[in-house]
């Protein structure tokens, strides 16, 4: 892969337009649809102005955006510069199901796991 492609992004990487998004939390989803729901990634997002730094998102549809956990920044910014990480988000092909884990400090959190979608 050459330099340019790799670091170009001219046109929108993602097949996704986001209407009037609406964010929600892993945490929200979880309570909601369980430990087994496997959801479609439509696009991933960094947000650069957020309070605390910045922060992956990912929309799971035109309309919902979810705010993900710091340890995933790295990830998501690899597979948004990631070619077939892009293609197989276009297609339909990756998803995500949500763990609960209990920290260090002793609080609940949530995170992810990567699915591929068939």
């Amino acid at each position: 892969m050459s330099f340019a492609s790799k670091y170009s992004h001219a046109t929108p990487l993602f097949n996704v337009r986001i209407k009037e998004p609406a964010y929600t939390s892993l945490a929200d989803l979880f309570s909601e649809y369980g430990k087994d729901h496997v959801f479609p990634i439509a696009a991933i997002y960094i947000n650069t102005k957020g309070m605390y730094g910045p922060q992956a998102v990912i929309a799971i549809n035109e309309s919902t955006l979810v705010n993900l956990p710091s340890h995933l920044l790295k990830v998501c910014k690899e597979m948004i510069h990631d070619p077939e990480a892009v293609t197989a988000i276009n297609e339909g092909h990756a998803g995500f199901k949500i763990y609960q884990y209990t920290g260090k400090n002793g609080n609940c959190g949530f995170s992810v796991d990567w699915v591929d979608i068939q």
